[in-house]
């Protein structure tokens, strides 16, 4: 072989390296922004559309699980490719964990007799992009963040004390869980833990 054909062997080698590598940090870091343990089946025990409509809260609500997903990847958007790129990757991977939760929220609406629009009941706020946190400072997307799993925390442990149905709470203290997990890696980046 040529030297430039050597040489442009060694130099796709060492892009492959590195694209393994990065591929690698990338799915560890992925793994690490949700918990390894299955969800409940959603089987309420009847159908309770008053329950339901409690649910549009952190459905569709204003600082629901829509709100944090934008907010997340709007974060993840406005750092990408900074020095705060770890950061822009978990937004993104943990948004997508509450997309999850979404999808969840939305089913457990329509099998408890609801329908699972965006938009929530009388007298509650719904979602606005008006309300969204916009910054690009690292540090207040994070503070955001952090308040924002906190205010989830709060909502599904609300939810969780408002019913009796054995299926609802297991799966809102599994959505918990995740809010729990997400709340602790957010305030280890702001270095409070």
């Amino acid at each position: 072989r040529s030297f430039m054909a050597k040489k442009r062997i060694k130099s796709y080698n060492a892009v492959e390296e590195k694209v393994k590598k990065e591929f690698f940090m990338n799915e560890k870091l992925k793994c690490h922004c949700m918990i390894h343990k299955p969800y409940p089946e959603i089987k309420p025990a009847k159908k309770d559309p008053a329950f339901a409509s409690l649910l549009s809260v952190p459905y569709a609500g204003s600082g629901g699980e829509i709100s944090s997903i934008l907010s997340y990847l709007y974060g993840s958007t406005v750092l990408d490719g900074s020095k705060n790129q770890t950061v822009s990757d978990v937004l993104r991977y943990i948004s997508g964990v509450e997309m999850h939760h979404m999808n969840i929220l939305a089913e457990l609406i329509f099998r408890l007799g609801g329908d699972p629009k965006y938009a929530v009941a009388q007298g509650r706020r719904p979602f606005t992009a008006a309300n969204m946190h916009y910054s690009e400072n690292p540090a207040q997307i994070l503070k955001s963040a952090v308040a924002g799993e906190e205010s989830a925390i709060y909502v599904y442990e609300q939810l969780q004390k408002a019913t009796e149905d054995e299926n609802i709470i297991a799966v809102l203290e599994r959505i918990i869980e995740d809010e729990r997990l997400h709340l602790g890696i957010f305030r280890e980046l702001l270095g409070e833990n």
